[in-house]
């Protein structure tokens, strides 16, 4: 009699679920969601904490500069002309500062999530 437990279905666990994720502009953390998304496309949301930085929020920002990296490849070629679409659906720009208290995050913006996120990731880290 074996007591291995049988193996975990990634797929299932993941399917519908919501994720803030900290440091996901990051070169890590970018790589980590898009294979993230591109093997598990069930996920339910994601929620980028970004900060805004000059004249440009947050939003203006992913579109301009995170969408188009090359780490996002892999989804690019995934979703072809579907991607920006697939993006839209899945992740969710939100604006704050991992170095701010409670992540920077608005006061409505954590209203929102509180009690309907399942997953926090932190990629975030120094890169200096």
């Amino acid at each position: 009699m074996s007591s291995l437990a049988p193996p975990l279905d990634l797929s299932k666990v993941l399917a519908g679920r919501r994720l803030v994720v900290l440091g996901g502009t990051g070169f890590l953390g970018k790589v980590w969601w898009s294979f993230l998304l591109s093997r598990y496309p069930e996920v339910g949301r994601l929620y980028l904490v970004m900060r805004p930085k000059g004249w440009r929020s947050a939003n203006e920002r992913f579109w301009e500069e995170i969408a188009n990296s090359q780490a996002l490849s892999a989804l690019r070629e995934q979703f072809g002309s579907r991607f920006e679409e697939f993006l839209r659906e899945k992740i969710s720009v939100v604006e704050g500062d991992v170095v701010k208290p409670l992540c920077g995050l608005d006061s409505d913006v954590r209203a929102e999530l509180r009690g309907t996120v399942d997953i926090v990731v932190n990629a975030a880290g120094v890169v200096d």
